[in-house]
C-alpha cells in the first residue's frame, strides 16, 4: 500500500512538472505530446535522454566508494570542452569524460564495403560545424575517454515515421540476436545494448571519425556493460601512466 501511494505521488508530481514547464515557456499544455513526438524534436530529445540513460547507469553499476559521478548541463562556450559526464575516482583524483552518442538512424547493416560483417554507426560529431578548422565537427580523443552508445536508433528506419527498418533478413537476424520478434520489444533490448569504446582506440591520427562503425559481435574495439569496471582499470591505468611521465619529464 505504502508504494502504491508513493507511486501516486510520484506521477502526480509529474504532472505538475509538465504543467508548470509548459506555462512557463508558453507551450500549449493540449498539444505537449503532438510537440515532443514532431520529428524534429524527437531527435533532440532521444539525444538529450542518452545522457540521462548513461548517467543512471553509471551510478547504478559503479561503487560509490570508487567513483563520483557527475553531470553538468553547460551551454558549449567557445574554448571550453563540453562535458556530458565525468566520473572521478576517489583514491586518486583522476578524471574521466564520458561522452554519449546515438546511433545512425537507419544505419544497421548485415555487411557494407566499410565491412562484410553486422555493424551499425554511431553518430560521433560536434552539433556546430568549424568550417576552416582542418576536423571541422570531429571530436579529437583527448576531448573524452569513453563512448557510450547502443544500436537502437539504427533499426529505426530514416524519414518522417519512428518505425522499424524493415528489411527482412535483416530482422531475421535481429529477432535472432535479441530473442524476440515483438517491435517494441525490439527496440527496448536493443536499447539496453550498451556498447563503450575508449576514444583513443576509436581515432584515427588522434581524431575520432564522425560515424565510427561497431560491430554486432566480437568487435575488438567495443565491449558491453558487464566489462565496464575493467575498462575503466584500463583508462584509469593509462592516466596514471601519462602522469608519472609527465612527472618524470618535469625533473
Amino acid at each position: 500500500m505504502e508504494e502504491k501511494r508513493k507511486g501516486v505521488t510520484q506521477n502526480l508530481n509529474l504532472v505538475h512538472d509538465v504543467v508548470a514547464y509548459c506555462n512557463r515557456y508558453g507551450i500549449p499544455i493540449n498539444h505537449f505530446i503532438e510537440i515532443i513526438s514532431d520529428q524534429k524534436v524527437v531527435p533532440m530529445l532521444r539525444g538529450k535522454g542518452t545522457e540521462y540513460a548513461v548517467l543512471d547507469i553509471l551510478k547504478r553499476h559503479l561503487s560509490p566508494r570508487v567513483w563520483r559521478v557527475e553531470k553538468s548541463n553547460l551551454n558549449p562556450q567557445h574554448g571550453i570542452l563540453d562535458e556530458d559526464i565525468v566520473l572521478i575516482n576517489l583514491k586518486t583524483s583522476i578524471r574521466i569524460v564520458v561522452e554519449s552518442k546515438n546511433a545512425v538512424r537507419g544505419s544497421f547493416s548485415l555487411g557494407t564495403k566499410l565491412t562484410n560483417k553486422t555493424h551499425f554507426k554511431v553518430k560521433c560529431h560536434k552539433s556546430r560545424s568549424f568550417i576552416g578548422r582542418e576536423r571541422n565537427d570531429r571530436y579529437l580523443d583527448e576531448e573524452f575517454d569513453l563512448l557510450f552508445t547502443n544500436p537502437s536508433n539504427s533499426i529505426i528506419s530514416p524519414g518522417k515515421v519512428f518505425d522499424l527498418k524493415s528489411d527482412p533478413r535483416l530482422m531475421s537476424f535481429l529477432t535472432d540476436f535479441y530473442r524476440t520478434t515483438a517491435p517494441e520489444a525490439l527496440f527496448a533490448k536493443a536499447n539496453e545494448d550498451w556498447m563503450i569504446a575508449i576514444s583513443k582506440e576509436i581515432s584515427v591520427k588522434g581524431v575520432i571519425p564522425r560515424t565510427p562503425f561497431v560491430l554486432m559481435k566480437d568487435d575488438p574495439r567495443w565491449v558491453r556493460l558487464t566489462q565496464l569496471n575493467s575498462v575503466l582499470d584500463r583508462v584509469l591505468q593509462i592516466k596514471v601512466e601519462k602522469l608519472v611521465r609527465k612527472a618524470d619529464n618535469s625533473l
